[in-house]
């Protein structure tokens, strides 16, 4: 989607699977991370009804995931991490140009 006619949004949603270990993965389609300027990936607790976080990243950091997500990808993916939608809204918000100092 285009937010304000200025930059790019895809918004993904990857379940939660659980491995043979035990530990939970999230799979996704990394060729679908690829384009927007911006990729939002939901992830999903196990009840898949629940959400646990959202990964907010750029295009270019967004193709460095592999497919498949753990609970702890490092920082370099981690930093991406929020708990709501809000670094996207704040993205969007305008300002008027009088209002900066």
């Amino acid at each position: 989607m285009r937010v304000n006619g200025e930059f790019s949004v895809a918004i993904w949603i990857a379940r939660c699977r659980t491995i043979v270990t035990g530990y939970p993965r999230w799979q996704f389609r990394n060729r679908g991370l690829v384009g927007p300027d911006v990729t939002v990936l939901i992830r999903m607790k196990r009840d898949h009804q629940t959400v646990r976080d959202f990964l907010i990243a750029p295009a270019h950091e967004a193709q460095s995931a592999l497919g498949m997500l753990k609970a702890d990808n490092g920082v370099r993916l981690d930093a991406f991490l929020f708990a709501s939608l809000d670094p996207v809204v704040e993205m969007a918000r305008r300002e008027s140009i009088s209002a900066i100092p």
